[in-house]
């Protein structure tokens, strides 16, 4: 439709204020703009429009990045409208409702930006007046915008809205626009603080059953305190928001000038990863598909011969008429299908039809479907994995948990030298009990390929897209995006089958011939690629992903994007690469859960755990049914202290993936953290009795270990390969939990586990042992590609050249740390580096320098979670506590020593650090003459290490202390 002869509609936005409006095409200047139509009622009344027509004269001189700039203002006939920038993007509002609460950095960053438009609107004399969440546009690279200047004194005139009504948006009103006074660029201060607290708390401050409640709350009561309703918000941003909250104007801010400066120093104060987070994912580049529309149609007479065949019982709908063509994006589960034919080679497409589909299907950009291994791991929950054949109670059964709005079935049949495969297609909300039905016919295996292509473009008319969508629609054929090799393709599909079982090693022959079968097959390299890392051979699994990478051209875009994404995962050095292609992902497929989940996974390894969450999050609300999800997201709460959104999350996934013992490590973890020791327990003795595990033992050896019963947590542990990545750092640390240092480093020697071998050196004294650890380490990590390790080690080291007296050894560590640090995606790992120059300052009797560097280092660690750096939190504390002892300040000392104690993940790995507290929280108590406190904890302390090496110089001395203490 052209509007007025020159601006050709496009869609419509929404209804404002003022009118609807519509994002259109500018064909003479051949531009999106943004079209407002004005209200008949407010065209009616001249004066308005003349004064509107002045407001937006006005309002047309704003020319700044972080204002939608107005165009013109139009008559045509009786019909006024004005144009003015178009912003691709979504609202302040929108953003807020759709991620609950935005990071601090990310509502730092688009106050900041509002506050700088309104900064040039404000030296204009120009005041909003009507600031709110639904006026501030967020475009796709985090830019904020400002819309609608001048339109809210419009909307005052008298005539434009009813007698008493109270104007602009109670929510967001200044107590001084509520009484009716004249609004000035404090009141736009104002609105900016309410807005600030919205995006930071997930709720207003004043809140009401009714406008005028919610405006006599604006003038008479004052708000609330955000921190308290979001401890994570700083102090700092706190002060700010209350003082832009003042109810007297002359108490706020004066300018945003002032404003900008407060909140540029909360800013500088946040951890360099939480500065300015992008709050969208924006595409680095474009990214080049293929389209194709399949034309192949199966004759009638084809389809009658099939239906006969299979004994159909349900009337076929003619493509494009089926009954449940739904208003959402469809959301699609392909099941096995079911081999009726006496032939058994055709077994291989009972899966293979399935996997092509999936792959063929899962193209679209108009609807979802579950993967592989989705469908594979709802069907083995609901013990359904060997069924071909479905009950309607299965099918109720699969899409409840798969969350499917669609089921596909079909069946294989091969009478003579043909091949015929019906298809089946079935809404789940059960609104039509008729599935729509088609049937295919080949002349044998070659040509399934093209019979999917032929059922891709059937199901897309069932759905009920337009002719335009599916020629538009991203639809590369069959064999141009796996293999045109048949014989690849089922060797390729043996493999999945193997490896999705659990028999990974098993399924590395098949995956190898299916690629000397098609030296291309892209699909093939990366799952062969996976198989062999997972057992351990990562340098043949990264020559074929490097394969992979090679042929990705011959793949879908998913699976060019995982290819990426699993090549740039064998170093930390390129997680920044990882990000940028599930940016790419999302920005060609913004609905799609993997995408989202992979997203929220790559912003853990780089503990933005705000981002994490939010990514996670929204792809479980966007449906995601796979494990993983929710098993990242509960990890996420739990790495950022949330403990028990954590466990929620955990008992949610459970709920769907029962049994999953990731899950299960998160929920226990969530308990654990919380000291709910004994809903822990009970946890695992119903686990046990349902399902025996390694990692059901492994959670029982843990708390043991955290309830002090260190030889039946060794006990346990013993039962496995000393070698596992998990054992061998468990064994040796129980030992030194109980003090039996010596034993505890040659169960670490015989492991050959470098890293921890620095620490265990270095507690025994032995700093020579524990440099040339950490030169063992530094090679291992480098090769690895790991600077989490890497920056771990270096902090080691640099605490042994301190043992040693070696000062200016100890400082060129910390530089290099600092590079290390600078080097990396994960900017939180500079904490390694504040660590260390804490303990030089300490050594050198520098507190105050000391305490405001462990503090730092503390700030950006991560909380107790399975993340492999949690467990070497202790040590932070440790550190600090030492130096408030040390520049006698004992109840800080005393506070840090109990914070060890309340870390029960972090007794695992650290149980010395954990024992020794007790020690020293005796000394601080001794010092303080609290007799009967230091005894309790001098015997707490030779309790737990009571077994201990003989001659360790706490034990000693704790024993002196508690006879001198004893004695008369």
């Amino acid at each position: 439709m052209v509007f007025a002869g020159r601006y050709e509609i496009i869609e419509e936005l929404g209804v404002g204020g003022m009118g609807r409006v519509y994002r259109a095409q500018d064909t003479k200047l051949n531009e999106e703009v943004a079209l407002k139509l004005i209200k008949p009622e407010i065209a009616a009344e001249r004066r308005a429009v003349e004064r509107f027509r002045n407001e937006l004269k006005t309002a047309r001189k704003i020319v700044h990045k972080n204002v939608c700039r107005m165009y013109d203002f139009h008559e045509e006939g009786k019909i006024l409208y004005l144009t003015m920038e178009y912003v691709r993007g979504e609202d302040l509002k929108s953003l807020i409702h759709r991620t609950k609460t935005l990071s601090i950095g990310t509502a730092i960053s688009i106050a900041r930006q509002v506050a700088e438009g309104l900064g040039e609107a404000h030296k204009l004399g120009i005041v909003h007046r009507d600031l709110k969440p639904g006026n501030i546009m967020i475009d796709k690279d985090g830019q904020a915008k400002i819309m609608d200047f001048g339109i809210a004194r419009v909307r005052q005139e008298k005539g434009i809205t009813g007698e008493g009504a109270i104007i602009g948006t109670p929510e967001y009103m200044s107590p001084e626009q509520v009484e009716g006074k004249e609004a000035d660029q404090r009141s736009d201060i104002y609105a900016l603080g309410i807005m600030l607290f919205e995006m930071v708390t997930g709720r207003l401050p004043f809140e009401g059953e009714t406008p005028f409640s919610i405006a006599n709350k604006q003038k008479s009561e004052p708000p609330p305190d955000p921190r308290k309703l979001n401890p994570q918000i700083p102090a700092g941003l706190g002060r700010v928001i209350l003082q832009s909250l003042e109810k007297g104007k002359e108490k706020r801010y004066q300018t945003t000038g002032e404003l900008l400066a407060d909140l540029a120093a909360v800013e500088k104060s946040l951890p360099a990863t939480a500065g300015t987070p992008p709050t969208t994912l924006a595409p680095s580049r474009k990214i080049t598909v293929t389209f194709g529309l399949r034309k192949i149609a199966i004759s009638a007479v084809a389809v009658i011969v099939v239906a006969a065949l299979v004994l159909f019982l349900w009337k076929p709908w003619a493509p494009g008429k089926m009954p449940f063509a739904a208003a959402q994006k469809p959301n699609l589960a392909v099941l096995y299908f079911e081999n009726i034919s006496q032939d058994r080679s055709l077994d291989d497409w009972i899966t293979g039809i399935p996997q092509l589909l999936m792959t063929d299907l899962g193209q679209s950009k108009f609807i979802s479907v579950l993967s592989y291994n989705e469908v594979y791991g709802i069907l083995t929950d609901l013990g359904l994995k060997d069924a071909q054949k479905y009950s309607s109670a299965d099918l109720t059964r699969i899409a409840r948990q798969s969350q499917a709005t669609h089921m596909i079935t079909g069946s294989i049949l091969k009478p003579g030298d043909k091949i015929i495969i019906t298809l089946a297609m079935k809404e789940s909300s059960g609104k039509d009990s008729r599935p729509w039905s088609e049937g295919f016919e080949c002349s044998g295996e070659a040509e399934i390929p093209g019979v999917v292509d032929r059922m891709t473009t059937k199901i897309k008319q069932a759905l009920g897209l337009t002719r335009s969508q599916i020629s538009g629609d991203l639809d590369a054929l069959t064999v141009d995006i796996t293999t045109s090799s048949i014989e690849a393709f089922k060797l390729y599909n043996e493999g999945r089958k193997l490896y999705m079982a659990g028999k990974s090693a098993e399924s590395i022959p098949p995956l190898l011939k299916a690629v000397e079968k098609d030296p291309e097959f892209a699909m093939a390299y990366r799952s062969l690629s996976v198989a062999l890392t997972s057992q351990g051979r990562k340098e043949e699994g990264y020559r074929y992903i490097q394969k992979a990478l090679e042929f990705s051209g011959k793949a879908s875009p998913k699976e060019r994007f995982w290819i990426q994404i699993n090549y740039y995962d064998s170093s930390e050095k390129t997680y920044d690469r990882e990000l940028e292609t599930c940016q790419k992902w999302l920005d060609l497929y913004p609905d799609d859960t993997h995408a989202m989940m992979l997203t929220g996974f790559m912003y853990m390894n780089v503990e933005d755990f705000d981002q994490a969450i939010k990514f996670l999050d929204m792809g479980i609300q966007k449906g995601s049914v796979n494990p993983y999800s929710y098993y990242y997201l509960a990890d996420a709460y739990n790495g950022s202290g949330a403990y028990e959104k954590g466990r929620q999350t955990a008992e949610r996934g459970l709920s769907l993936s029962p049994d999953n013992s990731l899950i299960e490590s998160c929920l226990f973890d969530s308990y654990v953290s919380q000291g709910k020791i004994d809903e822990a327990q009970a946890l695992l003795e119903k686990w046990a009795a349902k399902n025996h595990s390694l990692m059901i033992d492994l959670m029982k050896g843990d708390l043991k270990a955290i309830q002090g019963k260190y030889d039946e947590a060794a006990a346990i542990f013993a039962k496995y390969d000393p070698l596992n990545d998990y054992i061998k750092t468990r064994l040796p640390f129980l030992r030194l939990s109980d003090g039996k240092i010596h034993q505890a480093t040659e169960l670490a020697r015989k492991a050959e586990d470098h890293l921890s071998l620095i620490y265990l050196n270095y507690r025994a004294g032995d700093f020579e042992g524990a440099l040339a650890e950490s030169q063992k380490a530094l090679q291992d990590a480098l090769k690895k590609g790991s600077l989490r390790d890497q920056a771990w080690t270096l902090q080691m080291r640099g605490l042994v050249e301190l043992a040693l007296g070696d000062f200016p050894a100890a400082w060129r560590t910390a530089e290099e740390l600092k590079k290390c640090a600078e080097g990396a995606v994960n900017k939180k790992l500079v904490r390694h580096h504040y660590f260390l120059t804490g303990m030089i300052e300490r050594e050198a009797g520098r507190y105050a320098s000391a305490i405001g560097d462990l503090k730092k280092a503390i700030a950006l660690r991560p909380d107790e979670s399975r993340d492999s750096s949690a467990p070497r939190n202790p040590i932070f504390f440790d550190g600090l506590a030492a130096a408030y002892f040390k520049s006698g300040d004992l109840g800080r000392a005393k506070e840090q020593y109990r914070k060890i104690q309340s870390l029960a993940l972090g007794r695992l790995q650290y149980g010395d650090i954990y024992a020794t507290s007790f020690y020293w929280l005796g000394k601080i108590a001794e010092k303080e003459g609290n007799k009967a406190e230091a005894v309790e904890n001098y015997r707490k302390f030779l309790d737990l290490w009571k077994d201990a090496d003989p001659g360790l110089p706490e034990v000693e001395d704790a024993k002196k202390r508690l006879a001198a203490l004893k004695s008369p």
